[in-house]
């Protein structure tokens, strides 16, 4: 998707739909709503872009960044928003490959010891070992789910 007429389309793809009318009743917009963003005259708002995000199962960031880059007018700020869409689009990658490495080694047997290849276009191949990613994942997890301490150093800040 590099355009925000593909986003839009991809979108009525992902509802099952042709219709634009449909698309716009899902996304909680009026049809001339949409027809202005398929016209180049309106781009989505904050809730237009998450309604959109929602339904591609798309980071909101992505999506911003490419219609940005399309409506950019100088080429420096086409160059930043064309950067950015890459970068989302190369991590979205390797958090995937990430998460199907983590199902497969979460199923595996204790006792034997699985390495996952899984290549990224960001660094070298990586190599996973079931038993350090699944500690790893499991500190993570609770560290998420462990309620903190107040820190009146921060508090009110997040």
């Amino acid at each position: 998707m590099n355009t925000l007429n593909e986003i839009l389309d991809s979108a009525k793809e992902s509802i099952g739909t042709t219709q634009d009318q449909e698309l716009a009743r899902k996304l909680g917009i009026g049809q001339s709503t949409l027809s202005g963003y398929r016209h180049g005259k309106s781009t989505p708002d904050a809730y237009a872009l998450m309604q959109l995000s929602a339904v591609l199962k798309k980071d909101a960031r992505e999506l911003l960044a490419v219609i940005e880059a399309e409506r950019a007018k100088t080429e420096e700020r086409r160059g930043y928003w064309e950067g950015l869409k890459t970068q989302f689009r190369k991590s979205s990658k390797t958090l995937g490959a990430l998460a199907a490495a983590a199902l497969v080694l979460a199923f595996a047997p204790s006792d034997q010891h699985i390495y996952m290849f899984a290549f990224t276009e960001l660094s070298a191949p990586m190599y996973i070992m079931s038993s350090y990613l699944l500690e790893w994942l499991d500190r993570l997890l609770k560290s998420l789910l462990t309620p903190k301490k107040e820190n009146p150093r921060w508090s009110g800040v997040f």
